[in-house]
C-alpha cells in the first residue's frame, strides 16, 4: 500500500487508452491517494426518468431548430438476461467532455468514450454512428449506488487526474481510477456513535482537495490526500441554533467563487455556505420549495443557482445577488421521487432540459444553457 504522503495517483495512472473491462470490489486492492492542489480565496458571494421503456444510453444532437436526433447509443450492456429490471439512474460528463459516466440499477458504473466519429464532424447535422457504443470501463459496487461524481480536475490527457468517487448503501466512499478501474482510495465516514455510515450525496470542492458527503443534519469533509476517516464534521445544529434541517440530498460548488457551496435537503430547503466557515454561519437560505431538492447546479459565472426537486415540474433559477425570489422557472415533467439530473452548458445561448418525456425547453440566459 502506498504511503500517505506519496502521490499514488501517479503510480496508479496509466497512459494507455481505455480498454473494455469489468472490475468488482473483490478483485481489487484499495490504495491510498494523494491529489494536491491550491484553493482560491475571495470576498464576494456569488429521476419517473428511469427511461422505463429502454435501459440505454443515447447521445443527442441539439444543433438546428428541429427535435434532438440520436447519433449514438448503447443497448446490449444493459440488456443482460440475468437483470431484466435494469434501468439507468443517471449520467455525468467528465469535466473535459471526453467520456460519460453512467450509473444503472445493476449497481454498476460504466464509462463510455465520446464517439470518435463525432469529434471529426463539422456539419450542422452530425451523421449517426453506426456501431453501438460499448463501455470502456465497468466498475461494480456492492449495493445500490447513492451518488457518484467526477474529480473536478479530470483531463484525459493526464491520467493522473482521471478518477471519480462513488458511494453505495452501507459502504464507505470509493475513489476509482477512470482508466484502469482500480480502487485508489477509501474514505470512511463515522457517525456520532462511531459507526460507519454512507452519505446520500457527494461533491468535490472546486480544487479537488476536499470531498464532501451529505448526511442527516450535517456534512462530513474528507481530505482527498489522506484516505480514511473524515477530517471534519459540520453540523447544522450549533448551540440550539438550526441553520438547515433534514437529509442532505444534493451539493454544488460555485465555479467562479470556489469557497461558496450550496446544500439542498429533502426538507424542501437550500442553504448557501462558505467552505472556510462552519455550516452554522449560513450566508442565505431558500425555503418552502415544491419538493425535496434532488439536484443543484450553478451557472458558470457563479451568479445563478438552479434547483430541481422531487415531483417538481419546474427547474427554478435563483439570483444569488438578490435571492428573495426566483428569477424564472423552466417546465419539465417529473412524476416520481427519482433524482433528475440537469447540467449547464456555457457555450450555448439557450437552455435545454431533458425530462421524463425527452422534451426540450429553452430560454436565453447570458450565453449559458442548462
Amino acid at each position: 500500500m502506498a504511503d500517505d504522503h506519496c502521490n499514488p495517483v501517479e503510480s496508479l495512472a496509466t497512459p494507455n487508452p481505455h480498454a473494455p473491462s469489468e472490475v468488482s470490489q473483490e478483485d481489487i486492492q484499495a490504495q491510498n491517494t494523494s491529489i494536491t492542489s491550491n484553493t482560491e480565496s475571495y470576498d464576494t458571494i456569488q429521476q419517473d426518468n428511469q427511461s422505463q421503456t429502454h435501459a440505454r444510453i443515447p447521445y443527442y444532437s441539439f444543433l438546428g431548430e428541429g427535435p434532438p436526433v440520436v447519433v449514438a447509443q448503447a443497448n446490449s450492456c444493459y440488456s443482460e438476461p440475468s437483470n431484466v429490471d435494469n434501468f439507468l439512474r443517471g449520467c455525468k460528463w467528465a469535466p473535459d467532455g471526453s467520456c460519460l459516466l453512467v450509473c444503472s440499477n445493476d449497481n454498476k458504473l460504466r464509462i463510455f468514450d465520446f464517439p470518435a466519429q463525432l469529434l471529426s464532424c463539422h456539419t450542422a447535422e452530425p451523421r449517426p454512428v453506426e456501431e453501438e457504443m460499448l463501455p470502456a470501463l465497468t466498475v461494480r459496487e456492492g449495493e445500490p449506488i447513492y451518488d457518484f461524481v467526477w474529480y473536478p480536475q479530470t483531463r484525459s490527457v493526464d491520467p493522473v487526474t482521471c478518477c471519480f468517487a462513488s458511494v453505495c448503501r452501507e459502504h464507505p466512499i470509493h475513489l476509482w481510477d477512470a482508466f484502469t478501474g482500480v480502487l485508489r482510495a477509501t474514505y470512511t465516514p463515522y457517525n456520532h456513535l462511531d459507526e460507519v455510515c454512507a452519505p446520500y450525496c457527494l461533491a468535490f470542492n472546486g480544487s479537488g482537495s476536499r470531498l464532501y458527503g451529505g448526511f442527516t443534519n450535517c456534512i462530513r469533509v474528507f481530505d482527498v490526500s489522506r484516505p480514511g476517516r473524515q477530517v471534519e464534521t459540520r453540523n447544522f445544529y450549533k448551540k440550539k441554533t438550526v441553520c438547515l434541517q433534514g437529509m442532505v440530498s444534493s451539493m454544488a460548488f460555485n465555479p467562479a467563487f470556489q469557497d461558496i457551496y450550496a446544500v439542498g435537503t429533502y426538507s424542501q430547503s437550500i442553504g448557501i455556505f462558505s467552505e472556510a466557515d462552519n455550516c452554522a454561519s449560513l450566508l442565505c437560505q431558500i425555503t418552502n420549495l415544491a419538493g425535496g431538492v434532488t439536484h443543484l447546479a450553478f451557472s458558470h459565472d457563479g451568479n445563478y443557482l438552479f434547483s430541481g426537486g422531487r415531483k417538481d415540474p419546474e427547474i427554478k433559477c435563483w439570483d444569488l445577488r438578490n435571492p428573495i425570489g426566483e428569477v424564472f422557472s423552466l417546465t419539465r415533467k417529473v412524476k416520481t421521487n427519482q433524482r433528475m439530473y440537469f447540467d449547464v452548458n456555457r457555450y450555448s445561448n439557450y437552455t435545454e432540459i431533458k425530462d421524463t418525456c425527452t422534451c426540450k425547453s429553452s430560454i436565453f440566459l447570458s450565453g449559458q444553457c442548462i
